[in-house]
């Protein structure tokens, strides 16, 4: 799940997961470049080291980092914020999950503590983060999938303290049932030899929404969703 961000100066940032495919280490990280602009017919880019921000074990999977930059704001470095998910419990039968936010305020050197951002979310995944350009304020939008006591739909956290603390989750959409995506069919099969797994006639692909910020405050969520035009077509 790789992402890139540009930061300040000539300075970008990668983030990414790495996992044991046996299931039972994983982790996100945040590696760090630079263009030093001073290597006149050779790369400019200089790696500038990596920093693991969290880590998984056999009960509980980091996934799908997503990652944003702001400007200093008046500081001498870039603020990181890198959202994950971590599913805990069988995978398989009880599936949750969780959503974090933690946060660098020095280039990527250091990381905070994580901040838990879904809570009363039973199923959640896919993180989108915008910043507003004006006020620094942080936003996430997030998909919820369908638990027995909860809609599928999109929702929303914001922070007005560069990533310390996010209010509640705040649904903006809901659905009877998850008509965002494309399921994989027939089942997917996996016999005695992984080997040997046999796809679905069509992939797999679940809808995650997109999210940004104007420099008049207003906050924009866009999102595909199945069963809108005629015949079920996609919207």
């Amino acid at each position: 799940d790789p992402w890139v961000c540009a930061g300040s100066e000539g300075r970008f940032y990668y983030s990414g997961l790495a996992f044991n495919r046996g299931g039972k280490e994983s982790a996100v990280f945040v590696a760090r470049f630079e263009d030093t602009n001073d290597k006149e017919g050779g790369d400019t880019i200089d790696y500038r080291g990596v920093k693991i921000v969290a880590t998984g074990n056999a009960g509980q999977f980091v996934d799908m980092p997503r990652m944003a930059v702001d400007v200093p704001r008046g500081a001498s470095n870039d603020h990181i914020f890198l959202v994950y998910t971590v599913f805990v419990g069988n995978l398989e039968k009880t599936i949750r999950s969780k959503m974090y936010c933690s946060r660098s305020t020095d280039g990527g050197l250091t990381w905070s503590s994580p901040t838990k951002l879904s809570e009363s979310q039973h199923i959640i995944q896919g993180a989108a983060i915008a910043i507003d350009p004006l006020s620094g304020d942080v936003y996430v939008a997030f998909r919820r999938f369908y638990h027995n006591s909860q809609d599928s739909g999109i929702v929303v956290v914001k922070s007005t303290d560069r990533g310390s603390t996010f209010s509640s989750p705040q649904v903006i959409a809901t659905f009877l049932n998850d008509t965002f995506d494309q399921p994989a069919t027939p089942d997917e099969v996996t016999y005695p030899d992984p080997n040997d797994y046999v796809p679905g006639e069509s992939f797999r692909t679940n809808s995650y929404p997109t999210i940004a910020v104007d420099d008049n405050h207003r906050v924009f969520v866009a999102w595909s969703q199945r069963n809108y035009g005629p015949s079920g077509e996609a919207r």
